[in-house]
């Protein structure tokens, strides 16, 4: 009796895993393509985005392998060579790009979030999905504003995604010290990898607002 009712959880929780990523997926590929639209076709949008998506499968199955606690790291690089790669390709605006890449993943991060509150009871993890989507509802805000700013004086498009982006990676960074274990979270370092990633988002926006 107890076999079959451990395996009913566990396929219920295998099933919510593979909702959670068929619905992640078709949302990112829906707001990428939603902000890209206007300067590429469809063709070079959803290409790039399966550039992206697989390079981001390569990077979880060998976490998996090899890294286990860096699950989300791996996937983050794994994305963006596969971003990067489409860029190179396809001629690609870099900013533009980018700013839609971290747009149209942040939902699929709140939904890991919520999941992992709901399988595993975690208050931690549910206060993250709060927390991303607050940052979402922030990227809008800023789309804006930000034409508004005064010392940003380009007014050129990715300031939006490239600050909420930041934002994210900084609060990481400061939450992990306290909860090193929690979901996307690697350990120890992960103060580190997000500090180093959040410096180099504000300074690609500090590059962008003097880039006239």
């Amino acid at each position: 009796m107890i076999p079959f009712v451990m395996l009913y959880f566990v396929s219920e929780a295998m099933l919510i895993n593979i909702l959670v990523d068929i619905v992640g997926i078709l949302v990112f590929l829906f707001l990428f393509f939603r902000r890209l639209k206007e300067d590429y076709s469809s063709e070079i949008i959803f290409s790039a985005a399966f550039l992206s998506l697989v390079a981001m499968g390569v990077g979880f199955f060998l976490s998996k392998i090899f890294l286990h606690n860096w699950w989300f790291w791996l996937s983050a690089l794994g994305s963006f060579i596969g971003l990067g790669v489409s860029i190179l390709i396809y001629k690609m605006k870099f900013y533009e790009s980018l700013e839609a890449y971290f747009l149209a993943y942040s939902p699929w991060i709140a939904m890991e979030f919520l999941k992992d509150s709901t399988i595993n009871f975690s208050l931690i993890s549910f206060i993250g999905f709060i927390v991303t989507m607050l940052i979402i509802g922030l990227f809008y805000f800023l789309e804006t504003k930000y034409k508004k700013i005064s010392w940003y004086r380009s007014g050129r498009v990715g300031f939006s995604g490239l600050t909420t982006a930041a934002i994210f990676f900084l609060l990481r960074a400061a939450i992990s010290p306290f909860y090193p274990n929690l979901l996307t979270f690697s350990g120890s370092f992960e103060y580190l990898f997000s500090g180093l990633v959040a410096f180099i988002l504000f300074f690609l926006v500090y590059n962008l607002a003097i880039k006239i």
